[in-house]
């Protein structure tokens, strides 16, 4: 049994069967009525719950390797642009890892999802920094980089994130460059890495008439009116839910989409060698990481089901409730980051004056074949 079938089975069988049926599927033809839910199971619910269990396994490996290289990106330009004790500097800008292979690695395998996710994904962030001067060449870190809440919608996927990442961490210079000779600066960074992804889609049903239902599935309405009386009678004051003439209207909303958190802890260092004079800054360099941590992978359960009477107009949900799990989390699958990783750099930073820096970078982390971006505008308070 998959990871969610145990938790949404009884959920899923509640609430689809009316709306299923309604479309026209070919489950109608079957002799019965526990042939007609056999078959609704293998058409229609057992395909979509192989699919969220693809993710659910192979989504937490596929992330655990990806994103501790967009948290390790600290050091965004690597120019020292403040010479005395007691200067800092302020840096705003945009961050974007860009993942790829997703529908390679997991995609690939669905039977009922859109095979192909929008490539390549992308994970931003807004970012904050500030430096502070402990000597001309040594400086003090901070970094603050998140995305309070991105949702991205396609015709077959919805998409939303979460990102938070803190750090703290020093930049050194190594040697002072001259003329070709390049300029070395190295950087550390302690960092924490939190967030998550929801990968998937909310499954919505219409109203409908029971009546309808039992019509379009082949079943006998009074069978179906006699056996829900039965069910609930004793809950009823031992009359009957639903009379000879009424026709129950019926809503439901299952919601299941599989989400992908994390909590990582990173050690990073980067090696920088900067040319370049006066307005133009060019360098190369290279990152090395080291994360512990866990990417878990959950399902969120959310069910509402509603029938109503409509001559009367009483709800009768709370009775219909009841079979149905409760609102929850449930998480599924815990992995550990990638141990470490290895990242190339390349970028520009270009001075604007006196107080203004423009850096732009660009990386490649060699483990997962995964590029990460950034641009900030940094102001020096001297």
């Amino acid at each position: 049994m998959s990871r969610i079938a145990a938790c949404a089975g009884a959920l899923v069988l509640l609430a689809a069967p009316c709306s299923v049926w309604a479309a026209g599927t070919n489950c109608a033809a079957e002799a019965t009525v526990g042939d007609k839910l056999d078959c609704l199971v293998a058409t229609q619910i057992a395909p979509v719950l192989h699919d969220l269990d693809l993710i659910l396994a192979r989504g937490p490996r596929y992330l655990a390797g990806r994103l501790p290289s967009l948290q390790g990106m600290g050091d965004l330009g690597a120019t020292m642009d403040l010479d005395t004790p007691g200067d800092f500097s302020l840096a705003l800008g945009v961050m974007s890892g860009v993942y790829r292979r997703f529908n390679d690695e997991i995609g690939k395998d669905f039977q009922r999802l859109p095979h192909t996710l929008p490539e390549p994904l992308p994970l931003p962030a807004a970012t904050l920094s500030v430096r502070y001067a402990v000597s001309a060449g040594l400086e003090l870190t901070g970094r603050v980089a998140f995305v309070p809440q991105l949702e991205v919608a396609t015709q077959d996927w919805d998409v939303s994130a979460t990102t938070r990442i803190f750090a703290l961490g020093a930049r050194y210079e190594l040697m002072a460059g001259h003329a070709w000779v390049p300029s070395l600066v190295t950087s550390v960074d302690l960092s924490y890495f939190s967030g998550y992804m929801e990968v998937g889609r909310g499954l919505t049903y219409d109203l409908i008439g029971l009546r309808e239902a039992a019509r379009l599935a082949g079943t006998n309405w009074e069978t179906v009116r006699a056996g829900i009386n039965q069910q609930y009678r004793s809950k009823n004051g031992g009359a009957d839910i639903l009379g000879p003439n009424d026709d129950v209207v019926v809503g439901t909303f299952f919601h299941g989409a599989p989400i992908l958190g994390w909590d990582v802890y990173q050690a990073s260092v980067e090696q920088r060698a900067v040319w370049g004079g006066g307005f133009w800054h060019p360098y190369v360099g290279a990152g090395l990481d080291a994360a512990r941590g866990h990417v878990d992978s959950g399902v969120q359960l959310a069910v509402d089901l509603r029938v109503t009477r409509p001559q009367h107009f009483i709800d009768v949900a709370g009775n219909l409730k009841e079979p149905v799990l409760p609102d929850q989390n449930v998480t599924l699958e815990s992995v550990k980051p990638r141990a470490f990783g290895l990242r190339g750099i390349v970028g520009s930073e270009f001075d604007l004056g006196q107080h203004f820096r423009l850096p732009l970078e660009a990386q490649y982390d060699l483990s997962s074949g995964s590029f990460m971006g950034a641009l900030a505008v940094r102001y020096a308070f001297r």
